[in-house]
């Protein structure tokens, strides 16, 4: 069974970031490097704001499947899903005005959680002085990995995966507003 949502729209629109897909830097994985490699950036213009996690039932509710969402100027993009079907879906989503500027992973065998911190946009940067985390997603156990940036955006993800996803890690950009 499928359940569709809808997002709402974002109260903020964003200017249209413009960065270099082939010079994104990667954030982590966080994790084995088990399995294999996946990887998505957001549509042009876009910025990450969130994911669509999917827990299973393995490792007491472990995340095997991640979608990010993109906010592309005034509205919100779903990127590819990456990680097995099905599942139990939790949506993290920034308040309005604020961008994915790091997670907080905890992985073993598997990927068990993830934080999600939000920083503000500010422009094309995001301002590390104002932040929040969202709640955990996931379960217990797993070593802890802190993927903090200090000065790029998030847009997009990557990892390995296999039964269940084993990292995850960010491409972070340097972005430029198109004038």
């Amino acid at each position: 069974s499928h359940t569709f949502q809808i997002l709402p729209s974002p109260k903020t629109a964003f200017p249209i970031f413009s960065y270099n897909a082939e010079r994104t830097k990667l954030l982590g994985p966080a994790g084995s490097n088990k399995g294999f490699p996946f990887g998505s950036v957001s549509p042009e213009g876009g910025i990450l704001v969130g994911f669509r996690f999917a827990k299973g039932t393995s490792f007491g509710g472990a995340i095997h499947a991640i979608q990010p969402i993109y906010q592309v100027d005034d509205r919100y993009v779903f990127g590819e899903r990456h990680g097995k079907s099905g599942g139990e879906i939790e949506t993290v989503l920034a308040r309005s005005g604020y961008a994915v500027g790091g997670l907080n992973v905890r992985s073993g065998l598997v990927l068990n959680a993830i934080q999600v911190i939000f920083c503000e946009v500010d422009g094309y940067e995001l301002d590390r002085t104002k932040f929040y985390q969202a709640e955990w997603v996931g379960t217990e156990g797993g070593t802890a990995y802190p993927l903090h940036s200090t000065d790029r955006i998030a847009v997009g993800v990557a990892g390995t995966m296999e039964d269940y996803l084993h990292c995850v890690g960010l491409q972070m950009a340097t972005a430029r507003i198109r004038k």
